[in-house]
């Protein structure tokens, strides 16, 4: 009998990733082509691996290729112990991976002679290497090199967990990068022993050594051949051309003159030679506009504001070609709308082992300088990454700076963003290790901006109480849906602080809401969400991103546009939200969404959570609640509805990372949800909980009935909803955020004598 296959394709985390495993689809498509039964499994792991295991179970063969966390593939061996589990070798290599064969080379060959040899009737191929007890044999033999082959990608992956809502697929040019210095020709590096093969172009980057050109026909004709396979399933493609300048105009043409439908071409590139390619590159948006199809620069490498950095890293560019290139790109992006920066996922290196405050500094006037923090994200974490095969790595050899572990698991960015464990290192300097560990426990939901000017100036930023405080603006709403009755607040509210202030502008005027962002600002708090129904165009985003407004709450009433645009009164409301989202998104706000949970009939959970995560890559937060106002009573979800879809859409939230905390006001009983959920209710533990006008008592035995909302009378009354006391208060797994909080807090001890009459088991006195 064959053997079916598991093809993994794993990420770490469920925001936007850079590695969409082409190859891995490639190989799938030709085990297909050659009869071997096999499936593509695409997996976002944030949390447990529970998933994955269950989908893996109907598999005899679980193959393997790039993965952050040998850990985590021992957990899915030990799970799986009747599975059969194939390592292939990529661009690193795991010693002693956790498996039962290893494949090089040609690995489409190489599993497929795997798969006959296991059904009885091959044998492996050359350099294959099969685990016997604690050790490996390999198959005598080079492994075969891999060959051109038809472009057959399985672009049907079986998706295990929802994954973000950019989903991109790679078309291949020329390989490897056509920046050739080598780093032994700079006296930074003098005194470095780089082995043969290893230190042409970047110094961080492999591609300088492999670089294959070919003539620009040949790779014109290539190009045009994937994006006719792919465009009909995939509509980003990132053209892995490190230089396309030469062919863009002609391929954007010749995509017109087929008739290839609307897609949008992602560019990896240097910002030199964006600068050089400027006339070649607006021909190209020109034709692309006219056709439909959008142009993104996408992966191109900054890196840094700190010309010594740069020099480091062997760029052979300076800070002002930084500066000229994302001017250019503003001044395009005016003129051309076939221009998408929307897609930017711009390359920056802020932490390096030799970066030094002075280096900070220069990179933080460059930020603001250049606006890139409008451009991409997490600027503060944006750590180096050493490997064995890059320069950088044997620079830091030298200067004695590679270490055997990480001094904390957060200073690892190979784990955070799900590439190949990089080696750790320290930093040269006390003073930047110092300033690295303020600026990341610091930076989580705030103004990277803000954080670092704090934190270079030695100012202490701002700590928050934690708090939310929430203020409507003025009565009223842009809409008439029937959710909203309360009148305005006052102001005077934000004088309390907090962390997170929630601004409901309603009706407000631009005036009001700019006054409210000032006064948010001045009473010290973090974060501050203004929420609507997100209809705000292109302009007023931009003016509220002006204001410091750091996140947009979004209300989505409906997964069905027709019940959405009527229950909000107004036609294309729902599409107008998401839109409207999708533009905030790329101004750099952070994304809440706010359900109210409404009859069955008129919205069905997950889905609604499904359309709002395909709009948008990324959604922060959730807040769902039980709609009270008078007019909204009628169409408000009763609690045994509540009951029975509400747990499968936080663990959807959950495995996305999205937060969905759930207060007394948002009206949800905790025996509404199972004992492992209850994790999300928030309350103040020294306070009785107040239960509102139409509601009950909790039940008296309910060991949680001091902070539960209770249950509406009408439902109690009629037995509509059956509530379960706890017998004990379910135990609450904390945060990261809490976790960080608790393993920075210090603690003084003050003991009135050496020794204690008592024998308390967590006191040394």
């Amino acid at each position: 009998m064959s053997p079916t296959l598991a093809i993994l394709s794993v990420h770490s985390h469920g925001d936007r990733s850079f590695l969409d495993d082409r190859e891995l689809a490639l190989v799938s498509g030709e085990l297909r082509e050659a009869g071997i039964d096999n499936d593509l499994v695409v997996a976002v792991i944030e949390q447990d691996v529970l998933g994955l295991v269950d989908a893996l179970r109907g598999y005899d063969v679980i193959v393997y290729e790039r993965v952050w966390s040998v850990e985590l593939l021992a957990e899915l061996r030990s799970r799986l112990p009747d599975k059969i589990f194939v390592s292939c070798e990529g661009e690193h290599r795991i010693e002693d991976p956790p498996a039962d064969y290893v494949c090089r080379g040609d690995l489409a060959a190489a599993l497929t002679a795997l798969a006959m040899k296991l059904r009885g009737t091959g044998e492996l191929l050359p350099g294959t290497r099969v685990r016997e007890g604690e050790g490996w044999r390999g198959v005598p033999g080079m492994p075969p090199a891999p060959r051109p082959r038809p472009f057959r990608p399985n672009l049907n992956p079986r998706i295990v967990s929802p994954l973000p809502a950019l989903r991109t697929f790679a078309v291949h040019g020329n390989s490897g990068c056509p920046y050739q210095a080598d780093a032994r020709e700079s006296p930074l590096y003098a005194g470095v022993q780089l082995p043969a093969g290893m230190g042409r172009g970047c110094a961080f980057c492999t591609t300088g050594n492999r670089y294959e050109g070919k003539p620009t026909k040949e790779t014109l004709d290539s190009v045009l051949e994937q994006i006719r396979v792919l465009v009909p399933h995939i509509e980003h493609l990132v053209l892995k051309d490190q230089n396309p300048f030469g062919y863009l105009e002609q391929l954007m043409s010749a995509c017109a003159a087929e008739g290839i439908p609307p897609f949008s071409l992602l560019l990896e590139t240097r910002a030199d030679w964006f600068l050089r390619a400027r006339e070649r590159l607006e021909r190209a948006l020109e034709i692309a506009q006219r056709a439909g199809y959008r142009i993104a620069p996408y992966l191109v490498g900054i890196e840094n504001f700190s010309q010594p950095e740069l020099d480091r890293m062997n760029k052979g560019t300076t800070v002002d070609d930084n500066f000229a290139f994302l001017e250019l790109l503003w001044e395009l992006a005016e003129r051309h709308p076939a221009l998408d920066l929307s897609l930017s996922a711009f390359g920056f290196v802020l932490w390096t082992p030799w970066t030094t405050p002075e280096d900070l500094r220069r990179n933080l006037e460059g930020i603001v300088r250049s606006r890139l923090g409008e451009l991409r994200g997490h600027l503060l974490r944006s750590r180096a990454r050493l490997y064995p095969d890059t320069a950088l790595y044997y620079l830091a050899q030298r200067d004695g700076l590679l270490c055997e572990s990480w001094e904390q698991a957060s200073d690892d960015p190979s784990a955070r963003y799900g590439y190949f464990p990089g080696t750790p290192w320290r930093f040269q300097h006390p003073e930047t290790a110092r300033l690295w560990r303020k600026c990341l426990e610091a930076s989580e939901g705030r103004d990277e901006v803000q954080v670092l000017e704090s934190v270079l100036s030695g100012t202490a930023v701002q700590e928050a109480s934690g708090a939310t405080v929430e203020v409507r603006l003025a009565p009223g709403c842009e809409l008439d849906c029937p959710l909203c009755d309360s009148p305005a607040s006052s102001l005077a509210e934000l004088s309390k602080g907090g962390r997170t202030a929630v601004l409901r502008i309603g009706t407000a005027s631009p005036s009001v809401i700019a006054e409210a962002v000032r006064a948010a600002r001045a009473a010290g708090f973090a974060e501050i969400v203004v929420a609507s129904h997100a209809l705000f165009g292109e302009a007023e985003l931009a003016a509220l991103r002006e204001l410091g407004v750091d996140r947009l709450r979004a209300m989505l009433l409906s997964h069905v546009p027709r019940i959405h645009d009527a229950l909000a009164k107004r036609q294309d409301a729902l599409v107008s939200s998401l839109v409207c989202l999708r533009a905030a998104e790329a101004l750099g706000f952070g994304l809440e969404l706010e359900v109210p949970l409404l009859l069955p009939k008129l919205q069905r959970l997950v889905p609604l959570l499904t359309l709002a995560t395909r709009a948008v890559e990324r959604v922060e937060s959730l807040r769902v609640f039980v709609p009270e106002t008078e007019r909204a009573r009628p169409i408000a979800r009763a609690l045994p509805d509540v009951a029975a879809e509400l747990p499968e859409l936080l663990r959807r939230c959950r495995a996305l990372g999205i937060r969905t905390p759930i207060v007394p006001a948002d009206g949800i009983p905790m025996c509404a949800l199972p004992a492992e959920l209850c994790d999300v209710f928030r309350f103040d533990p020294r306070r009785d909980v107040r239960v509102g006008p139409g509601r009950t008592r909790p039940c008296d035995d309910c060991a949680v009935a001091r902070h539960c909302i209770g249950v509406r009378a009408g439902e109690r009354r009629l037995g509509a909803f059956r509530t379960t006391p706890f017998a004990e208060a379910p135990s609450r797994k904390w945060t990261e955020e809490e976790r960080r909080a608790a393993s920075l807090a210090e603690l003084v001890v003050l003991r009135p004598t050496v020794n204690c009459n008592q024998d308390c088991r967590f006191c040394s006195a």
